[in-house]
């Protein structure tokens, strides 16, 4: 296969491009401006947190995407470097799924590198946690704000770091959670079902104020503001003013 992975330095405008790319999701979106007619938006992920979006308009009636057949999986993609609402995006000639022919953590260990999984199972693993992260969690996740591949371990990574130093005691707390955490990090994109349904699994206090706020507990208000900086899970807001922050909570994935 001739075609190299995607880098930051292909995402230039007037750039015609043929490069491999990790496919996180794909969106199915009804163009208001144009009557009859839909755009699919591709989210692909490339080496050393490249990230760009390729886009395809269609008409109603032309033959729909299969979204699961292109959910976090390698691709192929073929266009050119163009903008779209001023925001640089692939306007794709062609994309298909290398799937039968390209493993998907072996892509995701040439674009991230994989020392940093070992780097944060060190942490995890000096507190006793019988869990680890692995190549699967140098996907892209969807519960965090602006995260393309290798996000989630990164800042997972600086959050125990800084976590250890400011509350070492809620930090370890943290990490008996991990499992599910990552879980719901990754996979899920922060609705009110999603926590609810993570709540059904662990229902803490520490779990509560990660998710809904500190309301009841203003003992985890500190800890929760370091992890909404650094993590930025979706549908949360941190706001700093000054020395001031304030947290809002919603119940739809994009407050």
């Amino acid at each position: 296969m001739s075609a190299d992975l995607l880098v930051k330095d292909d995402i230039v405008f007037g750039n015609r491009i043929e490069v491999i790319a990790l496919c996180s999701k794909v969106e199915v979106m009804q163009n208001v401006s144009s009557a009859g007619s839909y755009r699919e938006i591709y989210h692909l992920s490339g080496k050393d947190g490249a990230f760009v979006s390729g886009i395809i308009f269609k008409n109603f009636g032309a033959t729909k995407v299969d979204e699961e057949l292109f959910t976090d999986c390698p691709v192929l993609v073929k266009g050119t470097i163009g903008e779209y609402r001023d925001a640089k995006q692939i306007h794709i000639e062609s994309i298909s799924p290398l799937k039968e022919v390209l493993d998907k953590d072996d892509l995701l260990a040439e674009m991230v590198d994989s020392r940093l999984i070992d780097e944060v199972n060190d942490i995890l693993w000096s507190h006793e946690s019988l869990f680890g992260i692995s190549l699967a969690h140098l996907k892209p996740a969807i519960g965090l704000e602006e995260a393309g591949s290798g996000t989630y371990a990164v800042r997972l990574k600086k959050f125990l770091q800084a976590g250890l130093i400011i509350d070492a005691q809620l930090t370890a707390e943290y990490i008996d959670a991990i499992s599910l955490l990552s879980n719901y990090y990754l996979n899920t994109e922060n609705t009110l079902t999603s926590r609810l349904d993570l709540l059904k699994h662990l229902d803490t206090p520490l779990i509560r104020a990660l998710l809904f706020g500190c309301g009841d507990c203003p003992e985890y208000e500190e800890f929760v503001k370091l992890h909404h900086l650094i993590m930025k899970p979706r549908g949360c807001a941190l706001e700093i003013l000054d020395t001031a922050y304030t947290i809002r909570f919603g119940d739809r994935s994009d407050i």
